[in-house]
């Protein structure tokens, strides 16, 4: 699925953490008098859930076995409690432990502040703990390493502290053990994880000072098919014991202070097996592998920032099921292998940053699903290939910083309907600008500064309306071209910041709001307040900063602009993108575990 659907389909899919929802029970369980001290908790509960979206309105009656979120036994105690981004004003209630038969307890995405109760280590029958996306502070209580039965412990996306209890690894029954993004402290070592038999999924991350140290000898209890580590020094060795893990389905150490090589048919085992992989971040190099096996379903692959070196590994073209592959901020060099048209199903591909030469292969024309391509800042040469027009999903368009000489591209709202950004800065393109341009409603950036562009800025540019620097600092740049004539006025264009910077460095442009006077215009008055000229070097570099900074799939995401909640909550949107990410990452987990479980 291309990634507009995919956006949309998250923001529906996910609305267990968009509105207050919770489980669709059984008709066993309704009409039952629940037990009298149970639903007292409940209401208690209740009371502090805003429940916007007036959800909770069933939690009305005798009959609480029937209310919504709520399961229940033949005996009527409550067996399941799901209220699942309902917000709260207060903290999680302490009689939250006289439900002593539950064996699912989800209170996930509802802004409960303060500490975890205690009280919770009573639940003695607790399957699954989902406390994730919420603002719960303090330790992990010791009193969850009673919960022999439990399964599943999420904790995510909090701000806990203090140290991860080392009997958390008596947990024998758990499989999916969720620590991400906390601020965990002092060591994380083999003693948390040593007998955790039954640990599939393993995720943690720490804001503050966390410290890996696992002995190099040790070998895990466990196959995980899961595992996410980030910003935590893990590095600079790869952690030996990983090479122990045959099942992997999802890797991700990202910022993970790796140094050195991977060993390389390790990673060609990886890859043959993997859905997601995420080493980006580290200083790594690597070895080619010398055999990757089939199948793959190979999914994301993801190693930018690293010192990956040497011609364009052209065994990725191997893998038929990616969907992502970003290769920013290496040293590859050479020309692009032309079997990346055997890719069919890309919708992500990034190789900015690297030192890529050479003719661009015309080979994008079978890439139906594309809709990130970013060349920026290599050495590509010669002309654009033909094939980009047929990129009908194209949002996002960056070839800026190379040696393309062409004239621009022509392409139409037609062919490219949903083009957001297109870069073609600092190359050799000429011509006069096409007024096909005009007619992408879509378009929000477009950068022709340092070309050799002639003519005069098209009048209609007024009709571009998603054309705007609102919060997101959305522009478009005509500074250093041969563009001459009068700067249009009036409608759109008249909307936008920092008018003056979108022009710098072209004398050929006159009229407001840069300062030279067009031909007949009369002399501005004195002390008239015109914005000053900034320079181009400057606007160069800090829209790159701060367009790609924030990119990866959660900004590619929300950057759609079709998912109005998304566009409108500035606040909400940012911790959305985050979101975004992790929910993909654990989808990709269970699709796979799933998928695995089908063919047993």
């Amino acid at each position: 699925m291309n990634l507009l659907v995919l956006a949309c389909a998250l923001a529906f899919l996910s609305t267990s953490y968009l509105g207050c929802q919770g489980t669709d029970l059984s008709e066993d369980s309704r009409n039952k008098t629940c037990i009298a001290g149970e639903k007292q908790v409940l209401l208690d509960l209740k009371k502090i859930l805003i429940d916007q979206d007036k959800w909770l309105e069933s939690w009305v009656g005798d009959y609480c076995c029937s209310w919504q979120g709520i399961g229940c036994d033949k005996d009527g105690h409550v067996t399941e409690l799901d209220v699942g981004d309902c917000s709260s004003k207060g903290s999680i209630p302490k009689t939250i432990g006289n439900l002593t038969f539950l064996t699912t307890l989800t209170l996930s995405q509802n802004n409960f502040q303060g500490l975890i109760p205690k009280s919770i280590g009573d639940l003695k029958s607790l399957v699954t703990l989902e406390l994730s996306f919420n603002n719960l502070s303090g330790p992990l209580p010791e009193s969850f390493c009673r919960l022999s039965k439990l399964e599943k412990l999420d904790v995510g996306d909090n701000q806990l502290s203090g140290t991860i209890p080392k009997c958390i690894g008596q947990l024998s029954t758990l499989k999916w053990l969720d620590l991400f993004q906390n601020s965990w402290e002092g060591v994380l070592s083999e003693q948390q994880l040593v007998n955790l038999t039954s640990l599939t999924f393993l995720s943690i991350s720490s804001k503050s000072k966390l410290v890996y140290h696992v002995s190099s000898e040790w070998i895990p209890p466990f196959q995980l098919q899961g595992f996410t580590i980030e910003n935590m020094r893990v590095g600079p060795e790869f952690p030996p014991w990983l090479l122990t893990q045959e099942e992997l389905l999802l890797l991700k150490m990202s910022n993970s202070s790796l140094v050195g090589t991977i060993p390389a048919d390790w990673f060609g085992n990886l890859l043959s097996h993997a859905v997601h992989v995420d080493l980006s971040y580290n200083d790594i190099s690597m070895a080619r592998p010398s055999f990757i096996s089939a199948p793959n379903n190979l999914s994301t692959l993801r190693l930018s920032n690293n010192r990956l070196s040497d011609e364009f590994p052209a065994y990725i073209c191997n893998f038929s099921s990616l969907t992502a592959l970003l290769l920013s901020d290496n040293n590859f060099t050479g020309e692009l292998p032309r079997c990346l048209g055997n890719l069919t199903q890309l919708e992500e591909l990034d190789v900015m940053d690297n030192h890529l030469s050479g003719h661009v292969p015309d080979v994008f024309g079978s890439l139906e699903r594309l809709s990130y391509l970013n060349f920026y800042n290599n050495s590509f040469e010669g002309k654009l290939p033909l094939s980009f027009q047929n990129l009908t999903q194209l949002l996002i368009f960056d070839v800026g910083n190379n040696n393309f000489r062409d004239a621009l591209p022509t392409w139409t709202s037609q062919q490219i309907p949903y083009l957001t950004y297109i870069g073609l800065r600092a190359n050799h393109f000429y011509g006069t600008i096409p007024i096909q341009l005009c007619n992408f409603s879509s378009i929000q950036i477009i950068n022709l500064a340092r070309n050799h562009i002639t003519g005069n800025i098209p009048q209609c540019f007024n009709n571009l309306t998603a054309m705007t620097t609102n919060e997101t600092g959305i522009r478009y740049y005509f500074g250093d071209t041969l563009v001459g004539g009068r700067i249009p006025t009036g409608n759109q264009l008249q909307t936008l910041d920092n008018l003056s910077s979108i022009y710098a460095g072209n004398n050929q442009l006159c009229g407001r709001p840069i300062l030279k006077l067009c031909s007949g215009d009369a002399k501005p008055h004195e002390g008239h307040d015109y914005e000053k000229d900034n320079s181009d070097n400057d606007s160069d570099s800090d829209e790159h900063v701060w367009f790609y900074a924030g990119i990866g799939p959660g900004l590619l995401v929300g950057f759609l602009g079709f998912c109005s909640s998304l566009h409108y909550m500035k606040s909400w949107r940012h911790s959305y993108f985050n979101f975004v990410e992790m929910v993909l990452d654990k989808i990709a987990v269970f699709i796979a575990l799933s998928w695995k479980k089908f063919y047993k």
